[in-house]
């Protein structure tokens, strides 16, 4: 629905107002949102407490694919509704599933309401007793059926989804405000239907989820209302800043003006810089958001963010209310109401985004002497004046391991030092010379080359495989995904040992893994996964105690998979995050805005950004860098639908494409995000609007055809975003 990301984080945790104007700066202060209806929906007591059945309780209607079988019961002791879905196709060895053998299932609650309030909101309190696998998962939604009498439940909010791989008690709830419409659609929301779904139940796989409470809730708006930043930007010197202001513009018409001012402190109210940008609103209008992207020639210091909406022909700014705590209001006899939303750190130390790209074979020259995507087609990573343009290595394309397997371990790109493995294909060979930005020993200008290779360790040679028969990962290659044997361990260790010795001042950060979530890539246990991390994490504080060399947590591929991750234990209790310096992550879900706010597709970035940071604060790691260490924009149905009147992005011209990738930038800047790579134009299956066409020779080589238009807008996006110094 059309601003629906908007909404949504703008009404998280709605149920704070701001004060009465005075001369003073108050606080908002947290009263409840006035609920003209809160109706607790009733468990279903009629269901035996002692023996399950199949059929849905009354009230509610199940609907499981046609592959899935479920079963209910009510336990009326501890007063939970106890659904278990299971996936009656046979498990299967392959990673990748036919999509018509993946089990599924929603349960709606036959409560419709028409959209006459403000304001709709459905809760759920439920436990994930148990799960196959780290990809299945849960969500709350309301499904909205639309003036044309189709349906929607493609959107939806941070809070609704729910992660498996958590046992204890999660509230998932999803919001609904009135005057929002389809966003693929353009068509107006016109009712709403509670409805709780698991979804991607892999074959032969179960999930047992307990439902505590549910409720569904209506209200008024109290009036326009605005929303606080999502976070701190730091930036350095003469970088761009990007603030999106949220608007809920409830009985506000005609034309306004907005206002960001930028105050020196938190307290002291000095001659503010002040961006302007002129925008109407209409009545009824739904909610929106109004960008504003400017070149920022501040000093070093702490800036709060306000914000004031003034009537056409006007100058004092009119009255808001909060959606949620962190709003502090203003109000003077000149200007009127203002409002602090956030705040921005001008730091020419720590301040930027370092943006660097995830490569398979960069750059290389292929067997028969041919170079393919390398340096003269793609150019240097590094260049003068883009200090820690940092490349995440993927070892080859091939995606073996990165070290060897006979106890001289070290950091090894060309596969012909790993035989242990069939290989069809031709060997690339990595032209260590040409790679001397990474390579080479440090030399005088250490602004430009110095610290810039993330090593992704992924990848167990076949002798020191723990299932060296599993050929059950996402390249087929036997043993490679499973954990290390006990042997395997100490091997291990000196690999790490002697590539950190070689290569140390030339490693930005160390990955645990590739996707630990999936069996694509790791086999083991999450248990196992923790104490592998420890392990790298040991290793580094242990012989590198001086050595600034960060440990990055193993990435799931989505957000709502994180929590797989995050929730993982060592055999002796500790979390894995203690092993962990930065928090990782994938993302494919997702474009930012255009310049004048309206989205590119049907997906938000920054919602899917705010997901991770909500699984974070659970798992008690907010406070943790958070790097995305690779993004592309997933063009398979369902991933990035286009935004109502867009065309797909595969059809957009070459500079809307170069607009898409800028914008995508810049929105990972604004959502604090400390580092991002970019995945990954050295590969004809790249997810960055890079390549205008691709194919592969006889002998296996890519051949692609690049969109110079949008890699020399990611690389000039890239160099505006580059800190002047090392994050740690």
């Amino acid at each position: 629905m059309k601003y629906s990301s908007i909404a949504r984080r703008a009404l998280c945790g709605l149920g704070a107002v701001a004060l009465a104007a005075t001369m003073e700066a108050r606080a908002a202060a947290p009263v409840s949102l006035n609920l003209v209806s809160v109706t607790p929906i009733a468990l279903p007591t009629l269901v035996s407490s002692t023996s399950a059945t199949s059929q849905p309780p009354a009230g509610f209607s199940g609907y499981p694919h046609s592959n899935t079988e479920v079963k209910y019961l009510y336990n009326s002791t501890d007063r939970y509704l106890q659904i278990t879905v299971t996936n009656l196709n046979p498990a299967i060895a392959s990673p990748r599933p036919d999509p018509s053998t993946v089990g599924g299932y929603q349960l709606f609650i036959e409560t419709p309401a028409t959209v006459s309030r403000d304001f709709y909101r459905f809760k759920a309190a439920l436990t994930v007793v148990s799960t196959g696998t780290a990809n299945s998962h849960v969500r709350a939604f309301l499904e909205q059926a639309k003036q044309d009498g189709g349906a929607s439940t493609n959107e939806l909010p941070a809070e609704a989804l729910g992660d498996t791989a958590r046992r204890t008690i999660q509230t998932l709830s999803h919001e609904l405000i009135k005057g929002s419409v389809d966003l693929a659609t353009n068509r107006a929301i016109v009712s709403s239907k509670p409805c709780l779904e698991v979804s991607n139940l892999q074959p032969g796989e179960t999930v047992v989820l307990r439902i505590h409470s549910l409720s569904f809730e209506s209200a008024d708006l109290p009036g326009a209302m605005i929303a606080p930043l999502s976070a701190t930007q730091k930036l350095a010197q003469g970088q761009t800043a990007k603030f999106s202001v949220n608007v809920i513009p409830k009985g506000l018409q005609g034309s306004y003006q907005g206002h960001l001012a930028l105050y020196p402190g938190t307290t002291t109210v000095n001659a503010p810089v002040t961006w302007s940008r002129s925008f109407s609103l209409l009545a009824g209008a739904p909610p929106t958001v109004h960008p504003w992207q400017a070149g920022v020639g501040l000093t070093e210091a702490r800036y709060t963010v306000r914000y004031r909406l003034v009537p056409q022909g006007a100058t004092k700014g009119v009255k808001f209310y909060a959606s949620a705590p962190g709003v502090t209001e203003y109000n003077d006899p000149t200007n009127g109401y203002s409002y602090s939303i956030g705040s921005l750190v001008i730091d020419n130390a720590k301040g930027g985004m370092h943006v660097g790209m995830s490569t398979h074979h960069y750059p290389y020259y292929h067997a028969s002497g041919v170079e393919v995507n390398g340096e003269a087609t793609l150019g240097a990573l590094s260049r003068t004046g883009a200090a820690f343009r940092i490349n995440r290595t993927l070892s080859t394309e091939l995606y073996r391991p990165w070290w060897t397997a006979n106890g001289s371990g070290q950091l090894v790109f060309d596969p012909a030092a790993s035989v242990d493995r069939p290989n069809t294909l031709p060997e690339p060979k990595l032209t260590f010379q040409r790679w001397a930005d990474f390579f080479s020993p440090p030399v005088q200008a250490p602004q430009v080359r110095t610290k810039n290779l993330v090593v992704n360790l992924t990848g167990t040679p076949l002798a020191l495989s723990s299932d060296p028969a599993n050929a059950n990962n996402g390249f087929y290659l036997p043993g490679w995904s499973s954990p290390l044997t006990s042997n395997g361990v100490s091997v291990f260790a000196d690999a790490l040992v002697q590539t950190l010795t070689l290569y140390k001042d030339r490693v930005f950060a160390l990955e645990c893994w590739n996707e630990a979530h999936s069996r694509e890539f790791w086999a083991g246990s999450s248990t196992q996964m923790a104490d592998a991390c420890q392990q790298v994490y040991d290793i580094r504080r242990y012989f590198f105690p001086n050595d600034k060399i960060p440990v990055i947590c193993p990435q799931a591929d989505s957000p709502e998979r994180l929590g797989h991750i995050l929730s993982a234990k060592t055999r002796t209790g500790r979390p894995i995050t203690d092993f962990c310096d930065w928090v990782g992550a994938h993302l494919y879900n997702g474009m930012g805005n255009d310049p004048s706010g309206q989205p590119y597709g049907t997906q938000s970035l920054s919602e899917q950004l705010r997901l991770i940071k909500l699984r974070m604060n659970a798992y008690g790691v907010a406070n943790k860098p958070l790097v995305i260490t690779e993004y592309g924009i997933g063009r398979a149905p369902g991933y990035n639908p286009p935004a109502f009147s867009r065309l797909p992005v595969e059809q957009l011209s070459d500079t809307l494409k170069a607009q898409v990738m800028t914008q995508a930038i810049a929105t990972f800047a604004e959502e604090a995000v400390s580092s991002l790579v970019l995945y990954s134009y050295d590969s004809s299956s790249n997810f960055l609007l890079t390549v205008n066409s691709a194919s592969q020779t006889p002998d296996g080589r890519d051949t692609i055809n690049f969109n110079t238009s949008v890699v020399g807008a990611i690389d000039q996006a890239s160099r505006a975003y580059a800190p002047k110094s090392a994050p740690w």
